[in-house]
C-alpha cells in the first residue's frame, strides 16, 4: 500500500529572511514531500494569494533552458512584461547566460535551497536590489527539476512595467546556500549530508 507523502518538521529559524522569504520557506516546508522534495502537483498557487505576486518558477527539464512557468505580478513588473512561458536566459546578456543558468541548475539538481540578497544591473542602466529565496521541487512521473523563487525587492522599486533590457551583472550582498534543505534533511535523520555546492557564480 502506498504511503502518504511525509510532512517535515518545523523549518529552521533564519532571522535574516524577509517576510515574503519566510512565508515562502514555511509554505514549501509544510508541503507533503515525496522523498526529499515536494511534487509540483501538490503546490497550489491559489493557496498562497498573498505570496503569489512574488513567486517565479523555473522549469529545468529541458537542458540549457530555464523556462518561466509561473511569474507573479510584482516580478513581471520588473521584466516590463509578463514573461511566463519564455526562457529566463533570453533576459540575460550572452556573456552572463551560462552563469545565470548554473545559478538555478546547481541548487535544483543537488538539491538544496538558497537565499541571496543582490543588486541586479540591466542594459538600460536600471538596477534593483532583491532578496531571492529559491527552493527545489520535482515533477511527478515525468521527473525533472523545478526551482521556485520568492523574489522580493528591498527598498524602493526603481521601475515597473518598463523593459530594463537584459541582465548584465549581479552585485552580491548576502548568500546562504544549502542551509534550508540541509536542515530539512537533518531533521529527517538522514546522515552524511554533502554540503551544497557554493554558488560562486553570484560573485
Amino acid at each position: 500500500m502506498k504511503t502518504a507523502p511525509e510532512r517535515p518538521p518545523a523549518p529552521p529559524r533564519i532571522e535574516s529572511l524577509s517576510e515574503i522569504g519566510r512565508a515562502w520557506l514555511e509554505h514549501w516546508w509544510g508541503l507533503p514531500h515525496e522523498g526529499l522534495l515536494p511534487l509540483r502537483s501538490i503546490f497550489d498557487p491559489a493557496a498562497v494569494p498573498k505570496l503569489l505576486p512574488y513567486l517565479e518558477m523555473h522549469d529545468l527539464r529541458e537542458p540549457g533552458r530555464s523556462l518561466l512557468r509561473l511569474v507573479g505580478t510584482h516580478v513581471a513588473a520588473r521584466y516590463g512584461k509578463d514573461p511566463t512561458g519564455l526562457d529566463y536566459l533570453d533576459f540575460v546578456a550572452p556573456e552572463r547566460r551560462e552563469e545565470a543558468y548554473l545559478g538555478v541548475l546547481v541548487p535544483a539538481s543537488h538539491p538544496c535551497g538558497m537565499r541571496v540578497v543582490m543588486t541586479t544591473y540591466f542594459e538600460s542602466g536600471l538596477h534593483t536590489r532583491i532578496e531571492a529565496v529559491g527552493l527545489p521541487m520535482t515533477f511527478d512521473a515525468a521527473g525533472g527539476r523545478i526551482f521556485m523563487f520568492s523574489d522580493m525587492v528591498i527598498g524602493e522599486l526603481p521601475h515597473t512595467w518598463t523593459e530594463p533590457g537584459r541582465l548584465t551583472r549581479y552585485e552580491l550582498h548576502e548568500r546562504s546556500s544549502s542551509i534550508l534543505v540541509r536542515a530539512f534533511l537533518m531533521n529527517r535523520s538522514i546522515h552524511n549530508i554533502a554540503q551544497c555546492p557554493r554558488a560562486d557564480i553570484w560573485e
